[in-house]
């Protein structure tokens, strides 16, 4: 039993091998299409933001991949979805940001602009639901 289970986890080490070695030239082209969006949110910030991002970007994959691989290694996972999960996560992502931009929805209108806050708006709105909330309980 103690050999069939080294057996099946040298097995699953092999596949787990030949499928990164499909997923990763695959991942190249899920950057290209993460990166077209994020560039254009980043454009603003200069190079510092973009290489951050990027970094970042570039982080987290490497994390799931090595996560995906360590499951399937412990015959937690299969290894086709350890190597390609990470790629599907990342496609979504992708193709969730490229979908943004061609709408030019307003969703990401927080990051492009930078992160700033208006303070004084955020100040009134807080009066504002501050004098609601002592007239309601006034009333009652």
């Amino acid at each position: 039993c103690r050999q069939a289970n080294f057996i099946q986890k040298k097995i699953s080490s092999l596949q787990v091998e030949s499928w990164k070695k499909i997923s990763i030239p695959f991942a190249s082209l899920i950057f290209v299409l993460l990166g077209v969006p994020l560039g254009i949110i980043s454009r603003r910030g200069g190079a510092g933001v973009s290489i951050s991002i990027s970094m970042g970007v570039f982080l987290v994959y490497w994390i799931c991949l090595i996560s995906g691989e360590t499951l399937a290694d412990r015959l937690l996972l299969s290894p086709f979805w350890a190597m390609w999960i990470p790629n599907l996560l990342f496609l979504i992502l992708g193709l969730w940001l490229l979908l943004v931009q061609v709408r030019g929805s307003r969703s990401l209108a927080l990051a492009r602009s930078g992160f700033q806050l208006d303070f004084r708006k955020l100040r009134r709105r807080l009066r504002r639901s501050g004098k609601d909330t002592v007239s309601k309980q006034d009333n009652q």
